[in-house]
């Protein structure tokens, strides 16, 4: 969330109170390039068997370059390992071979004695960066392998290190729908440069890679919309908010509640797992809800010795606070006064009303850092009832399900995914037209419209 001991982390080692400078978008596409540790990543890709069932290789979070394979038949997303008889999953229950037909590459797995073959489909990928306020953003594309011209979705991952890689089959199953998928490495890893945190911060940052994907051969510029996982549901949210040209957005496992409340559900389930008792967890929500309320009322000043009174329990080291701790009040107070004032003070209830284009919101049942059902309920409210929730049941943070020796994704979400996009094919961008005029209707009021980042939004048309 958005207080992780990560986020701390880089707080810490390049806090700044500089003004974020204008933002610069130029454009750079260059030839696909692949993990050079990983001899699999030319297999990399979608794959569909002769019954419509879809096989995905990819990229394994997290592990430099290994590669996992995704079978929609089993929801199941494991490492590929190297055995004596070739390639395998899952403590080499399932056998795995790539080889090329005349028809083109295909994949077969052989599991308790049935075979399973699929074919590649007609999918590319190039690698894709941009520059915003001077910074370079590397990412990838992934789009059908034709000439007409297709939707668009730029992917946001959370507040950890996520890499334009690392978003499984979500650039898959988008890119055989029918849409342009654009993921970029988060800023302060893989080929990106450092940058701000931060909710309105990100969701320019996003409009940037917007614009860059807008300008791609092949995208409808008409219509592009923005996934966001995790933290980056809540800037989907607003971005789509500060730009009137965002057809759709799909919030996945957040987005609906304020960030202050997540964070302290997300803080109160860690403290419980931890094995802290009753009354220290109580301990623990106190010192927080009364850390935000501080940070929402604008007494910052407050903050420092609310962390000091606290810093000495036993359960303080297991909050997002504690790296904070040992610093000098006035430094802890002019981070609380740049930082998380802003961001803990974030309610997407706002943007949401503002909104008259499609949403598709996911939820995981087991979500121990974003309420669910709060969350598809603030989603479905805010909205006017114009979104489409899915709660996946026994799923975690992760979209996975609970309790499962391998990563399964929750049955329901490739399925209802995969429907919701093909619904989403039919609108030919009516509610975009709906939404722009709305804004121009206000423009023609008050002349121009400065949104959060002072750009003139009515005069964009």
């Amino acid at each position: 969330m958005f207080l992780c001991k990560h986020v701390a982390t880089k707080i810490l080692s390049k806090f700044s109170v500089a003004a974020l400078a204008a933002a610069v978008g130029t454009l750079a596409l260059v030839g696909t390039t692949k993990a050079a540790d990983d001899t699999l990543a030319s297999a990399w890709g979608a794959y569909e068997t002769g019954k419509g069932e879809l096989v995905i290789v990819a990229h394994l979070p997290g592990s430099s370059g290994k590669t996992a394979i995704y079978d929609s038949r089993t929801g199941k997303f494991t490492p590929l390992d190297r055995a004596s008889k070739g390639l395998c999953a899952e403590q080499c229950s399932r056998h795995i071979k790539f080889f090329k037909t005349r028809r083109g590459d295909a994949v077969e797995t052989q599991e308790a004695g049935e075979m399973s073959v699929a074919r590649r489909l007609p999918l590319t990928d190039a690698d894709l960066s941009f520059t915003f306020q001077k910074i370079v953003h590397d990412g990838r594309v992934w789009r059908p392998d034709d000439k007409r011209k297709h939707p668009a979705v730029v992917l946001l991952g959370g507040t950890g290190n996520d890499l334009r890689d690392d978003f499984r089959i979500y650039p898959y199953l988008l890119a055989k729908a029918g849409y342009v998928a654009y993921a970029f490495d988060k800023q302060g890893t893989g080929n990106s440069a450092p940058d701000e945190e931060g909710i309105r911060p990100l969701a320019e940052q996003a409009l940037a890679a917007v614009d860059a994907v807008r300008r791609l051969r092949g995208v409808d510029p008409e219509r592009i919309g923005i996934l966001g996982i995790s933290h980056g549901a809540w800037v989907a949210v607003e971005a789509a908010k500060e730009d009137p040209s965002i057809a759709f957005i799909i919030p996945i496992v957040g987005g609906g509640v304020p960030l202050w409340r997540a964070t302290e559900f997300e803080v109160h389930n860690t403290l419980a797992a931890n094995g802290y008792g009753a009354d220290q967890v109580r301990e623990g929500d106190d010192f927080l809800s009364g850390l935000f309320a501080a940070l929402r009322d604008g007494r910052e000043g407050d903050v420092p010795a609310l962390i000091a009174q606290s810093s000495k329990r036993t359960w303080f080291k297991d909050t997002p606070v504690a790296p904070f701790a040992g610093l000098p009040p006035a430094t802890i107070k002019e981070i609380a006064a740049v930082r998380w004032r802003d961001e803990l003070s974030y309610d997407p209830a706002t943007a949401l009303e503002q909104l008259h284009i499609p949403v598709f919101a996911v939820a995981a049942e087991r979500d121990r850092s974003v309420p669910g059902m709060a969350n598809l309920e603030g989603i479905a409210r805010a909205s006017g009832g114009r979104a489409t929730t899915l709660l996946l049941q026994g799923a975690n943070h992760h979209q996975a399900l609970e309790g499962r020796a391998s990563f399964t994704y929750a049955p329901a979400l490739a399925v209802n995914f995969e429907k919701w996009l093909a619904e989403n094919l039919k609108r030919k961008g009516a509610n975009v037209g709906q939404q722009r005029d709305a804004f121009h209707a206000a423009a023609r009021t008050s002349g121009t419209i400065p949104d959060a980042f002072g750009r003139t939004v009515g005069a964009r048309f």
